[in-house]
Parts: C-alpha cells; sequence; structure tokens
C-alpha cells in the first residue's frame, strides 16, 4: 500500500471533519429526538449543561468588566480550562455550545493522529502502519466517545494530552535516538502537560508517580537485560519529573478547590458510605509507612468512598463494588487487583445483557472489540520486549489501575480510562498484525529481540549456506 496512504495529516484532516459533521448532527438531529438525554441546547444531561451555565456566567462578567475578568481557571465558577475557552467563545459571539464542537473536533482529531503516530514508532514496517491504522480508525469510529467530543467537557483535552505524552514516552525510547527526537519528545510531552494541566491540574501528582515508575522499570531491565539506557533516556526523564514539578507548584495558587481532587474525600467524613457494611467510613494510618505516602493513600481511598455514597444517593445504574471501600493502605493494596480486573474489562460479559439502551449497547459492542484484542498484548510481549513496549504498557496500565480504583462507576471510568486503553490497543493490534504477518527474523525480514525491534530498513541478511549441504 502505498507510504502516502499511512500520513498523519490525512487521518487528521480526516478524523477532524467526520469528528466536527457527526458532533453537529448529533447536537442539532439527533439529541433533540430523545428526551432523556436532551438537557436543551443540544447538550446532554450531565456535566456539559453545568459547564454551559458556568461559561454563560463567566461570558457575562467579561462583558460588563472587561477580558481582565477571564482566566483559564475560573474563581467565579469553580471551573477550569474547558469553560475557559468556552466562556471565552460564548463572550466573543453568542452563548451556543456548538462553538466547541471545532475545539474538540481539533484535539479528537490530534488523538487519532497521534495514535497513528504511537502505532508506527511501538512496530517496525508495516506492522507499525497496519496496527497504528486501524487503532486511529477504531478511535474515531467508536460511537460512544461522541457523548463527550460533541459536548464542553474536559476528555477531549485530557485524552490529547495523555496521548502526547505517550508518544514523547515512544520518541524517547528509540533504539536509535537522535538529539532532535528528545527534543520532539520532550516538546510533546511539555505540550501533554500543559492541555492536562489547563483542565485537570490534579493529574500532575500521577504523572510524577508514573515518570518514576518508568524509570524504575529502565533500572529493573538493565539490571536483568544487562544492558541499560543511554544516558540521554535517563536526563529526559530527570527533565521530565522536575518540569512536571515546577508546574505544578505554579499552578497550584491558581487551581479552584473544586479541582484539587479533595471534593469527594471530604464527603466521606463520618458518613455511611456502604449498605453493605453499613458502617461510617474512617482512614486507619499505618505507623510504619511515610506520613506523605499515607496520606496520599487515604486521599485516593477517600475519593472512593466519597463517590461510592454520591452514586448511592442518585441511584446510579453502573456503580460497582460497592462494598469495596478499603480503609487501610493494607486493604487498598488488596483490592487493587480487582481494580486492574474492572480497569481492563468491565463490563463483563455476565453484565452485557441485563440493560438495554441504545448507550449502553453501544459500550457493550466497544468492549467485546477490545476482548478480541486483548490476546494480541500476550503476543506483542511473546515476540518483543521492547522498552517501548515495556514503557507503554505500564504508563497505560497505572492510570487504569488508578482510575478504577478511585471510581466505582463503569460509566464514568469508561471515560477516563479510555486513553490508556487506546494505549494498550496500540500494543495488541501490533500483536496480532505482527503475528498474522509472521515477521521473523530468521525468514529475513524486520530483526526482533528481547531488547527491541529494529527500525524499518534494518534489515537481517541470512547466513550463508554452507556448500553441499543446503544448510546455513
Amino acid at each position: 500500500m502505498p507510504r502516502h496512504l499511512f500520513r498523519a495529516r490525512t487521518i487528521w484532516l480526516f478524523a477532524f471533519c467526520y469528528t466536527a459533521a457527526v458532533s453537529l448532527i448529533f447536537q442539532r438531529a439527533v439529541l433533540p429526538l430523545l428526551p432523556a438525554l436532551n438537557a436543551g441546547h443540544g447538550l446532554l444531561k450531565n456535566d456539559a449543561y453545568f459547564y454551559h451555565q458556568s461559561a454563560v456566567r463567566v461570558a457575562e462578567n467579561i462583558r460588563l468588566h472587561g477580558w481582565s475578568a477571564w482566566a483559564p481557571w475560573s474563581r467565579l465558577t469553580e471551573t477550569t480550562g474547558n469553560v475557559g475557552v468556552l466562556s471565552a467563545l460564548y463572550a466573543l459571539f453568542s452563548p451556543h455550545p456548538a462553538l466547541v464542537i471545532p475545539v474538540n473536533a481539533f484535539l479528537h482529531a490530534t488523538s487519532a493522529a497521534l495514535l497513528f503516530m504511537i502505532g508506527r514508532e511501538l512496530w517496525p514496517g508495516r506492522t507499525g502502519n497496519l496496527s497504528g491504522l486501524l487503532v486511529a480508525a477504531l478511535f474515531v469510529f467508536f460511537p460512544s466517545a461522541l457523548s463527550w467530543y460533541s459536548q464542553p467537557l474536559k476528555d477531549t483535552y485530557a485524552i490529547a494530552g495523555i496521548l502526547m505524552i505517550g508518544y514523547a514516552h515512544t520518541l524517547t525510547l528509540r533504539e536509535v535516538g537522535e538529539r532532535k527526537d528528545l527534543l520532539r519528545a520532550f516538546v510533546w510531552m511539555a505540550l501533554g502537560v500543559f492541555l492536562i494541566t489547563f483542565v485537570k491540574p490534579y493529574y500532575l501528582k500521577l504523572l510524577l508517580v508514573s515518570i518514576a515508575l518508568v524509570l524504575l522499570l529502565l533500572a529493573a531491565q538493565g539490571i536483568w537485560m544487562k544492558r541499560w539506557q543511554p544516558l540521554r533516556v535517563w536526563s529526559f526523564y530527570m527533565l521530565a519529573g522536575v518540569f512536571m514539578a515546577l508546574v505544578a507548584t505554579a499552578v497550584k495558587p491558581y487551581v479552584p478547590a473544586a479541582e484539587n481532587g479533595k471534593v469527594y474525600a471530604a464527603s466521606t467524613i463520618g458518613k455511611k458510605i456502604s449498605t453493605a457494611t453499613n458502617k461510617s467510613w474512617e482512614w486507619k494510618a499505618v505507623p510504619w509507612l511515610p506520613r506523605s505516602v499515607d496520606r496520599n493513600l487515604e486521599l485516593a481511598a477517600r475519593t472512593r468512598a466519597g463517590l461510592i455514597s454520591y452514586n448511592q444517593k442518585v441511584g446510579a445504574g453502573s456503580l460497582i463494588d460497592a462494598g469495596a471501600a478499603p480503609q487501610s493502605a493494607g486493604q487498598l493494596l488488596e483490592y487493587l487487583p480487582r481494580a486492574l480486573q474492572v480497569g481492563l474489562f468491565a463490563p463483563f460479559p455476565d453484565t452485557w445483557m441485563r440493560k438495554a439502551g441504545v448507550t449502553w449497547l453501544l459500550a457493550v459492542a466497544e468492549t467485546m472489540c477490545w476482548y478480541l484484542l486483548v490476546p494480541g498484548i500476550f503476543l506483542a510481549f511473546y515476540r518483543c520486549r521492547s522498552p517501548r513496549l515495556t514503557v507503554t504498557a505500564l504508563f497505560a496500565v497505572f492510570f487504569i489501575v488508578v482510575f478504577s480504583f478511585v471510581t466505582p462507576n463503569i460509566g464514568s471510568l469508561y471515560r477516563y480510562r479510555y486513553a490508556y486503553e487506546f494505549l494498550l490497543m496500540s500494543i495488541a493490534a501490533g500483536g496480532w498484525i505482527e503475528w498474522f504477518l509472521g515477521h521473523r527474523s530468521r525468514d529475513g525480514g524486520l530483526a526482533t529481540s528481547h531488547f527491541g525491534y529494529a527500525r524499518e530498513g534494518d534489515l537481517v541478511e541470512p547466513a550463508p549456506a554452507k556448500i553441499g549441504t543446503g544448510k546455513p
């Protein structure tokens, strides 16, 4: 297939046009036919309507007091960048949610192009082209994403930011890297950090932890494989960690209280959170753990407990593991394997036919696609255990476990894990395609090893045959 068909810019242009067109049709033609979902103005009955109202308030404030009243993180409405963008558009034009469609289409198309480029970085040659194209296509056409890229929500910003950081990982860990690769990687990393900070500043702490985990993984691989990453890789990750810490420190005074990650945590103190136990929730500190570690584990557990309480109060239909509200570090660690299971595979097959409704059935269909791809992850690591694959998998799994733990609602978890699930899809799709195409070094194709793939074009010459035997 001609190489120009795989250019990321073509994917971006198609994804942008498709996303913008589908969003407009959904807002104007489809949503009015669904009164149970329609909040008016082309908005769904979820956070989108709250963000719209907040943007209207900020836009009115801008008209009264000038642009000095605008800020990316609004103290007036306790909201972040998605409302900042929407309020600026409302102030410039009119308060109509359709104005956000080009912004979201731009970000969604950028995410699709990034997935294609990540696929090409993770896998060599034809495998990378095909896996990148497949995963980008699934990303564009999966209908569940319409529920956020057609709305003024944070998800399109956060997903694009995470994929930028994921792409930076793959650039950094190239087998034959150059200085320009490192510079490109840092630019993508910085863009991703800024985009995430713009809408979800509390992610920065998690990103710092992910950098520490990557450094530990690379150190373990170096010890196990007896082959260490070059100095440029270690320098990049140290610089990335320092950069994230500086950004977190710089934005902390400006972040609204509602965005500090402690809202639901505070709501659990002294309140009943589980119908299974009917007991109030109370954290039990572990004396031998460093106070800072125990405090962050408590914050995660309190957040989960608060969300369980909230979901029970509103009668959420997709609540899962409502009785699991860890109250100590030991209980938290015991639940993590279950959190990984829920994060990767929920909704589970035994629940697929329990509900009706278009939204649920679409989510089930997408989950089935994911289930079909999952074995490809094992094929991928059987064929190749390169740092790019292992770091990408670690990055994705870490965030999936975190969000699965703190989010006991499958509907919300579905959005939060979306970017990380597609990173794993990039690995899985490559594993399947590599298996089907049968790229093996003994066949004279692209060489593979336990530490990485050969770069495209680096063919392995077969050894000359012994004269008279026909054997190498």
